[in-house]
């Protein structure tokens, strides 16, 4: 059973199969493939800003409002790990996920 993340960039929930890439080929627990792959942001010029307009047509596209689609992505954003600080952007060292099942070892 494959286990579901939140992105950290954009805030959309995503199983190991479309999670980001590292530099090394491994797979990020942190980013999905659309914000992150080979150890980079794929929009790497987008402040937080940009990235909450950059996401609401998505979630327009989904069936929400573009007005309710906004306040979500205005209330979620700024907690996620590349937008609060809580990890670097120069310094990124995402998690990875593993590839083998944990047998509590």
């Amino acid at each position: 059973m494959m286990s579901s993340h939140v992105c950290q960039s954009c805030s959309w929930s995503f199983r190991e199969d479309h999670a980001g890439t590292e530099k090394d080929g491994r797979l990020s627990a942190l980013y999905c493939r659309y914000c992150y792959e080979d150890g980079q942001f794929a929009q790497a010029d987008l402040n937080l800003e940009g990235m909450i307009e950059f996401c609401v047509p998505f979630l327009v596209e989904e069936g929400m409002t573009e007005v309710d689609a906004r306040a979500k992505m205005t209330a979620v954003m700024p907690g996620l790990k590349r937008w609060s600080g809580e990890v670097g952007h120069s310094a990124l060292e995402p998690q990875t996920m593993e590839t083998s099942p944990d047998n509590g070892n």
